[in-house]
């Protein structure tokens, strides 16, 4: 937790403001759910997972970098190897273990939301399932798919409230029924 500062200040240069910090539950000691970094709050998200231990670093905008953790003491072979695994596994261009999963988990997302905001509109619905088809194929290459839903379901939500700006939601246009009308 000690390094998380320093490592969000360099980062936010190339993604920008950082918003939330996946991590991997072991090897982390009791951590809050958010931190205050520069002045700008983080979201931490501790997970379990069988990837190799990483970390996630989610941009305001939902652009992302993932980097693979290489434990302090572990010798100059064992990270030259783990370094190499990476780049492997990058240029083999193999989709990552447990893709359908994650596509199914981004169905279920774009269910929730479209149930919570679809207002029985097909338009609208429709509308929202595309925004998170669009969000999740931006990570369709992240080497570690833990959090795809989670970040689909933070950038569509984002889009809905924006678009809720744009145009008036249906539910603010009716009119409440005074209650001695009954």
């Amino acid at each position: 937790m000690d390094e998380l500062p320093g490592l969000v200040a360099s980062i936010t240069e190339r993604l920008g403001p950082i918003v939330m910090v996946g991590y991997h539950r072991n090897g982390w000691e009791q951590t809050p759910t958010v931190a205050e970094i520069a002045g700008h709050t983080v979201e931490l998200l501790g997970f379990s997972s069988d990837d190799p231990a990483s970390l996630i670093l989610i941009g305001q905008d939902g652009h992302h970098l993932t980097l693979r953790v290489i434990s302090p003491d572990a010798s100059d072979q064992s990270a030259q190897r783990t370094l190499d695994e990476v780049r492997v596994d990058t240029d083999a261009g193999s989709p990552p273990a447990g893709r359908s999963l994650v596509e199914r988990n981004v169905a279920d997302v774009a269910d929730k939301l479209a149930r919570h905001e679809g207002l029985d509109d097909d338009q609208r619905t429709a509308q929202i399932k595309r925004w998170c088809e669009e969000a999740a194929a931006q990570f369709v290459d992240a080497p570690v798919q833990t959090f795809v839903p989670i970040l689909v379901e933070h950038i569509v939500r984002n889009r809905m409230i924006e678009s809720r700006g744009a145009t008036h939601s249906p539910l603010l246009e009716r009119s409440p029924e005074p209650a001695n009308s009954r």
